[in-house]
C-alpha cells in the first residue's frame, strides 16, 4: 500500500500525508510512529510532496507499508492530513495478488492536523482524515465470501 501526493507552492515542501495502516481489526495501526505491527510494516514516512508516476525509484517519493497477508477484507486504511499550506492531491496504490490499483484522494484543507482527533469517530467527522475503502480496489475480495 503506497501513497504519493502533490500541492502548488507553497504547500508542496510542508505537505505531509501519513498512512494509517492495521493489518488486523483490532491490531495495533503502524504509521509514522510506530514501524511495525503484527503482519504490517511501514517502510517510509515521506515529509513533503513529490512526483507521481512509476519511476525506477518510486521508493524515494511514495510512503508505503507491506502487509504480510493476502486477506485484504481484514486490513484498514486512513490517511492523516498531517501539515500542509494549501490543497493536497495524490494517488493510493495497492499491489494485491499480483494487481496494481491506483485510486486519487484529496484534502482540500489549508492546514494539517498533526495526527489529531484519531480516535475513529472523530476521524469519521474530521476533514483531516479520509478512509480508504479497500473494497473500492477489488471488489471481488468482499463479494466472493459473500461479504459486502
Amino acid at each position: 500500500i503506497a501513497a504519493v501526493w502533490e500541492a502548488a507552492t507553497p504547500a508542496a515542501s510542508t505537505a505531509d500525508v501519513d498512512l494509517y495502516v492495521a493489518a488486523h481489526p483490532g491490531a495495533p495501526e503502524v504509521f509514522w510512529k510506530r514501524a511495525e505491527a503484527p503482519d504490517a510494516l511501514y517502510f517510509r514516512d515521506i515529509r513533503h510532496a513529490g512526483p507521481q508516476g512509476n519511476g525506477s525509484n518510486w521508493t524515494a517519493s511514495w510512503e508505503y507499508v507491506e502487509v504480510m497477508h493476502d486477506r485484504i477484507r481484514d486490513v484498514s486504511l486512513w490517511l492523516n492530513m498531517f501539515d500542509t499550506k494549501g490543497p493536497v492531491k495524490g494517488i493510493i496504490r495497492v499491489q494485491h495478488n499480483g494487481r496494481t490499483v491506483d485510486k486519487p484522494f484529496q484534502f482540500q484543507v489549508d492546514r494539517g492536523n498533526h495526527g489529531l482527533d484519531s480516535s475513529a469517530p472523530q476521524r469519521q467527522q474530521s476533514r483531516y482524515w479520509e478512509e480508504i475503502k479497500l473494497k473500492e480496489f477489488f471488489p471481488e475480495e468482499f463479494t466472493s465470501a459473500g461479504q459486502l
